[in-house]
């Protein structure tokens, strides 16, 4: 029996025809896809400029970013209140508020949060045990509406430090 040597044992994957057409076909597409992707994509977005889209095709075109500020802005403001700690997403449109140095229930926290300052919040437990101690924030609506709900947040946060509920 003839065993073939090392050097052609190495080369037997390259030398089969259907990878060497592939790899063939494969730099063939991005050659040929690139220039031509290019000139689809200007065209597209000058198309897509001037028609008058709605709302959710401008958040859907605009992706992460708003909500990556959003959540940086989040971060910003509640890093003033000693008993809350955000954990900002790496994507997606929601932020989750840590609230359990405050020693309250998310449900009551979050109860207490919308009667007190009109702010709207999900409880974690809403979302499974595992997040008891949280609230879940949407990123989704206006930096300013944002901020004003930031702000009545650290106030509600701040309110439990002066009667002595968080440290």
């Amino acid at each position: 029996m003839i065993t073939p040597t090392r050097s052609e044992t190495a080369l037997r994957p390259l030398a089969s025809p259907q990878v060497g057409l592939r790899r063939t076909w494969m730099a063939f597409k991005q050659l040929v896809k690139l220039p031509f992707y290019a000139v689809y994509r200007r065209r597209l977005e000058a198309k897509v400029s001037t028609w008058r889209l709605p709302r959710h095709i401008g958040v859907i075109m605009d992706g992460n970013r708003r909500f990556a500020r959003r959540a940086d802005l989040l971060e910003r403001k509640l890093s003033n209140a000693a008993a809350l700690a955000v954990h900002k997403p790496d994507a997606g449109m929601f932020a989750l508020i840590d609230i359990s140095a405050t020693g309250r229930d998310d449900h009551a926290y979050a109860l207490d949060l919308l009667e007190s300052h009109g702010v709207a919040t999900m409880p974690g437990t809403s979302f499974g045990a595992s997040l008891a101690g949280w609230l879940r924030v949407a990123l989704t609506v206006e930096d300013a509406t944002l901020e004003r709900a930031c702000n009545r947040i650290v106030a509600h946060a701040n309110s439990f430090r002066k009667i002595g509920i968080a440290s």
